[in-house]
């Protein structure tokens, strides 16, 4: 415990020659534990500043796009509270992740810009719930309340489905990932509260002071006709397609499979460990030909080079170090380019991760801290040699010095091209990080998915939890194809958009389930392929609208974020298709094919109308 007071006593059984190491210790000062770097993540400032630029045009893009496209669907009145909730929304996230003292990573950006898409969500779901209550033949005030009533089921299992994958991204992830994840999962529960609460103030003002004798959502009192990316009605025989659309989709998902199997994914240093380095030439553009030359001769593995943004821009891509005599080797030249000739590294004992140096000369205990901190080595006070000494053998585990060798093939490769280039920012990712981040990535997906299935299921039936399940492990397998086919950059971001490719892909599927339980209780006859088309059709503009705004706002992601989040973007632009494609066709004939009973729900239907009789009398 502290000492108070400037003197204190420690109690305890101690033997004499105990004791007396105990006051040495104590009189030593403090001792520095040895400092292992297993992953390191630096930004150069002038690329946080692009990267922060870059961000917000994507924000500033995407918000607009949005925006413009709720205006054209709903009108300046209904356009105009959606989007005056966005922001609203927008400003009460920031505000929580201030409270929280969050950072606004640059995937966290990302997930604002999702925010923004998904914000006006909740409204369309709302908005096209009161416009079809209205074309039923409900007044204006009473088809404002029971589109908010009827559709607000559908709003918080969609929001919170969402949720939950956010909230175990946070969980499971680390580093930047945790700010997309504290973004995202704000930007849903702010949400709720904007489309719920705040978007119903703004109408029930409206409706006191305005008096209207009609909803302008139809188009006649619309300053312009209202567009609409699905007809009014519909009538189309989707399940009548069922079977040729699960026959591609299976094949698509078998040929995804063998192309991770056989291709790979292309992993990023988060996953298989290794060095990232990304630099700019300082004059011209980059000559990929002959920094692989130079780069090539450093004796630290297989180096990989590409352009990054732009001509003058390059990632190097360094492999995992293993703490071979090769690394001993390279740090060797390390202290001899950086402490000066004369200097010696040997590798220590067989079986062993020590290392042994030589000066040219004595040098004591300081000296010997500061001429190993050239090669990135930290070490302890025990570690030190002893008085003024030419040799010292610093003992390590295979495993430190395997991390260790990260930090010289790191400072090998800024000796070797730091004249020419200008270093904006260092990945390295140790062999034990990798793998931990692995193992938790797999365990992640296997959480989030699991813990959606279990929702849906209680909230509806079982076989909506597996036709759910199917849905979303069909999505997520064509996701992957996606990056095996266009050799996206497999890291944390990547996997992020994955996840949330799992929890956004249930909301569509959400909607159209709340639907088809609505219709269970209203059509007692019905079969059910009947009954399923009939409830896909119902609640088709409701689920092409709620992906196109969210399509309009990654998009900017695409566009504008920069090739940092090209492979998170251009994921989360796919998922938003195919999620929506699966909500229609796979999600739905799974509920067929699983032998759905229509009658239990009608049954539920007659209680629940007994019971409302018995209250109205």
């Amino acid at each position: 415990s502290a000492i108070c007071g400037g003197s204190g006593v420690i109690t305890g059984s101690f033997t004499t020659q105990q004791t007396q190491e105990q006051a040495l210790l104590l009189r030593s000062g403090a001792l520095p534990a040895t400092l292992t770097i297993i992953e390191e993540r630096t930004v150069g400032a002038d690329l946080g500043a692009d990267a922060i630029q870059s961000g917000m045009v994507a924000a500033i893009v995407g918000t607009l796009l949005v925006a413009v496209f709720v205006f054209a669907a709903y009108g300046p009145t209904f356009g105009g509270f959606a989007n005056l909730a966005m922001l609203v929304n927008l400003l009460l996230v920031l505000a929580g992740m201030s409270l929280l003292g969050a950072s606004l990573t640059l995937p966290g950006i990302a997930g604002l810009v999702l925010t923004v898409g998904m914000s006006v969500d909740s409204n369309v779901l709302i908005y096209e719930r009161v416009r079809e209550e209205r074309a039923n033949g409900r007044s204006p005030f009473s088809a404002l309340a029971t589109g908010y009533e009827r559709a607000m089921a559908a709003v918080i299992d969609a929001n919170l489905t969402a949720l939950i994958a956010g909230v175990l991204l946070f969980g499971f992830g680390s580093g930047p990932i945790r700010g997309f994840a504290t973004t995202l999962s704000l930007g849903l529960l702010t949400h709720l509260f904007t489309a719920t609460v705040f978007t119903r103030m703004q109408f029930a003002l409206w409706v006191r002071w305005r008096r209207p004798t009609e909803l302008p959502l139809s188009g006649e009192n619309m300053l312009w006709r209202p567009l609409r990316v699905v007809p009014a009605h519909t009538s189309f025989d989707f399940l009548g397609k069922r079977r040729l659309a699960l026959a591609l989709s299976t094949a698509v998902n078998i040929v995804a499979l063998l192309a991770v199997a056989v291709v790979g994914l292309n992993f990023g240093i988060d996953f298989k460990g290794g060095i990232a380095v990304l630099v700019r030439a300082n004059q011209g553009v980059v000559h990929l030909d002959e920094l692989r030359s130079t780069l090539g001769g450093l004796g630290v593995g297989e180096v990989s080079l590409q352009e990054f943004g732009d001509k003058a821009s390059a990632l190097i891509r360094v492999q995992r170090q293993d703490g071979n005599a090769q690394c001993v080797a390279n740090a060797e030249r390390v202290m001899k380019q950086r402490a000066g000739q004369g200097w010696s590294v040997k590798p220590g004992a067989a079986g062993t991760g020590d290392v042994e140096f030589t000066a040219p000369s004595g040098i004591d205990a300081a000296g010997w801290r500061d001429a190993v901190s050239r090669v990135g080595l930290t070490i302890q006070e025990r570690q030190l040699p002893r008085g003024t000494v030419q040799d010292a053998r610093i003992d390590m585990a295979p495993d430190q010095r395997a991390e260790w060798c990260q930090q010289v093939a790191i400072k090998l490769v800024e000796d070797a091209i730091g004249g020419q280039y200008e270093l904006r920012s260092t990945e390295s990712v140790g062999p034990k990080i990798g793998e931990e981040l692995m193992h938790g990535g797999i365990l992640a997906a296997l959480a989030t998915m699991a813990a959606i299935v279990l929702y849906v299921w209680f909230r509806y039936e079982w076989q909506f939890g597996v036709g759910a399940l199917i849905a979303m492990l069909h999505d997520i397998i064509s996701t992957l194809g996606i990056f095996v086919l266009f050799q996206l950059d497999f890291s944390l971001t990547a996997l992020a958009a994955v996840l949330t490719i799992a929890g956004y892909s249930i909301n569509d599927k959400v909607v159209i389930f709340d639907r088809v339980r609505e219709n269970m209780r209203r059509y007692k006859k019905m079969g059910l392929v009947e009954l399923l088309n009939v409830s896909i059709n119902e609640a088709l503009a409701r689920t092409l609208m709620t992906s196109v705004t969210v399509f309009v706002a990654v998009l900017a992601l695409v566009l504008f974020a920069g090739p940092v989040l090209y492979s998170f973007s251009v994921a989360m632009l796919w998922g938003i298709v195919v999620g929506t494609y699966s909500s229609i066709w796979i999600a739905c004939a799974g509920l067929v094919y699983l032998n759905l009973r229509p009658e239990q729900f009608r049954h539920e239907g007659e209680k629940a109308d007994e019971k409302a009789d018995k209250a109205k009398a």
